[in-house]
């Protein structure tokens, strides 16, 4: 065991003694009650879907998810957790970030030696940085497609119009989709701040420089090995 924060360690040893269950479980629902962004809050729950999806998501009700529910032991250490897909066997040789207490230990990350693949807390994949740049990339995107679509249809396909009126129809439809872009993203920081604020300190836990700046999906493109299955870049990653 080797100490990285004040809050989190780092375990190192086999897998033994392996329990999995495949269950849903309602992480949003109980969002409001689990706003703390220690690593503590993964003892007991934490809520949340990723970035833009949110609001719709909320809307749309859907709010369960598959995920694997972990019991096993490292050393003399019993632990605990929920992980969005756990692949890894017994006996095999991890390094887990956790949060011990006196019955033993509560885990948010797993990470197999041999082949670096990474099973990690629902949500946990991304540092702040990384976060809000992906979240831009995406509203400047849509907001580009939007705009040029909106000048296609009062420039070109309604040529009559005077000018005046295409700029203000095409300004106005714009702005609106602009606020509504801004306000799906501060919407989403806002329910993913909590994850946001355990993958970086998962990230620092296993050591890895500029955390904020991280992010799973990103990093584990072009390293899929054979027998990762299709979860692979979804629930499963490398770094």
């Amino acid at each position: 065991m080797q100490n990285q924060t004040t809050q989190a360690v780092l375990l190192r040893g086999r897998v033994q003694n392996l329990r999995r269950t495949k269950t849903t479980h309602d992480f949003m629902r109980t969002e409001a009650d689990k706003v703390a962004t220690g690593v503590g809050a993964v003892a007991i729950g934490l809520a949340g879907m990723t970035g833009l999806a949110t609001a719709v998501a909320i809307s749309a009700g859907n709010s369960n998810e598959e995920v694997d529910k972990v019991s096993f032991d490292i050393g003399d250490v019993h632990v605990d957790g929920w992980l969005w897909r756990c692949p890894f066997r017994e006996n095999d040789e991890v390094e887990v970030v956790a949060e011990q207490s006196a019955t033993g230990a509560t885990c948010f990350a797993v990470r197999r030696v041999d082949d670096g693949l990474i099973a990690v807390y629902p949500h946990c994949t991304i540092g702040k940085r990384a976060y809000i740049g992906k979240s831009a990339r995406i509203c400047l995107t849509i907001l580009t497609v939007w705009a040029a679509a909106m000048a296609y249809a009062f420039f070109v396909k309604m040529p009559e119009q005077a000018l005046f009126y295409q700029l203000v129809f095409t300004g106005v439809s714009v702005l609106f989709v602009a606020l509504l872009l801004a306000f799906f993203a501060i919407s989403g920081f806002r329910k993913d701040r909590s994850f946001i604020a355990i993958s970086e300190r998962m990230f620092e836990t296993f050591g890895w420089p500029d955390p904020a700046t991280i992010d799973l999906k990103r990093t584990s493109k072009g390293k899929k090995r054979e027998g990762d299955g299709p979860g692979y870049g979804l629930w499963i990653f490398r770094r």
